[in-house]
């Protein structure tokens, strides 16, 4: 889908304090394209700058797509994208040690559905939250399914609230933190539990080598990076405390084929070595130049949050 200068947002105020004071732009993703599902974004000149917040110790974009046509992507790539199996069994287990079964879940961006699915038979309740209903959620829930998105000012849901929020790789791609923040605080029952999984935009790996150039910095439908102090911030604000938290790798590694982790893990090693010679190697084989990701590298936060 091609996008039109107008569907570009200029962001110089950091999502969370609203300030422009506390920014400081540094690094520009620079890729000719953004690629998502089958499709392409052309990214317009001048790439994709990066903005630090001081204060709230977030990083974002400072140029992204507006929310039509981002969901327009979504709606038009829903087949494409999010369809990888997975079993869920390590989240399962960290929901398991503090609240005891049967539950009411609600999982925000339930993709394919594959935790509704194996979490089956530990709830009564099963929804999901998401902007598009992916073709092989509706199988798995039994509940409600809540069409939006969770930074949406307004959500449209039955009202009655959830034992559990399931949120993981879902905080990165938001507009209206606070918006996100204060519907959680709505959907989940007083004493229950949001699991949240999201990139670490202060691991070693992206303080090392650039935000700019880290994979999930570079993904078309992610807009803010968050820190371990900005998640704690965000959750005493609305009335949460934290009762667990830890880095981690990102879960894909938990599922991906031993081949790709070996070829994977050859990549970053070289990138490691010498980015210009990863480059220069992956051009004349025609590949991409990105920096590949690493099996061992733990760019990921995991946080339960206690609604208080």
């Amino acid at each position: 889908m091609s996008i039109n200068k107008s569907e570009w947002l200029e962001c110089n105020s950091c999502p969370l304090c609203k300030k422009t004071s506390s920014v400081i732009q540094f690094g520009v993703i620079n890729d000719a394209a953004y690629s998502f599902g089958h499709g392409t974004v052309p990214i317009p000149a001048g790439g994709i700058p990066m903005g630090r917040c001081n204060e709230c110790h977030i990083q974002f974009k400072m140029r992204l797509p507006s929310p039509d046509y981002l969901s327009a992507m979504f709606i038009n790539e829903a087949g494409n994208v999010w369809d990888v199996e997975y079993n869920y069994r390590r989240e399962i287990d960290e929901i398991m040690r503090y609240i005891a079964a049967p539950f009411d879940l609600l999982d925000v961006g339930p993709s394919n559905g594959d935790l509704l699915k194996n979490i089956a038979l530990l709830t009564k309740r099963r929804s999901g939250l998401d902007i598009v209903k992916h073709p092989k959620v509706g199988t798995h829930i039994k509940g409600e399914f809540i069409r939006g998105l969770l930074d949406s000012k307004k959500l449209s849901w039955s009202g009655v609230p959830y034992d559990v929020i399931t949120v993981f790789d879902v905080f990165e791609h938001f507009y209206h933190p606070d918006y996100a923040m204060a519907n959680l605080a709505k959907l989940i029952k007083q004493g229950g539990y949001v699991l949240i999984e999201t990139g670490d935009c202060d691991s070693p790996w992206v303080k090392k080598y650039g935000i700019e150039l880290w994979w999930y910095a570079r993904l078309f439908e992610h807009h803010m990076f968050w820190s371990e102090e900005a998640l704690r911030k965000v959750a005493k604000k609305y009335g949460f405390s934290v009762v667990f938290f830890k880095r981690k790798r990102h879960k894909r590694w938990h599922y991906e084929k031993a081949s790709f982790v070996i070829s994977s893990t050859i990549r970053s090693a070289l990138w490691r070595l010498s980015p210009l010679l990863f480059r220069k190697i992956r051009y004349y084989q025609g590949k991409s130049e990105r920096q590949p990701r690493s099996p061992f590298v733990a760019d990921h936060l995991f946080m339960i949050m206690k609604k208080d």
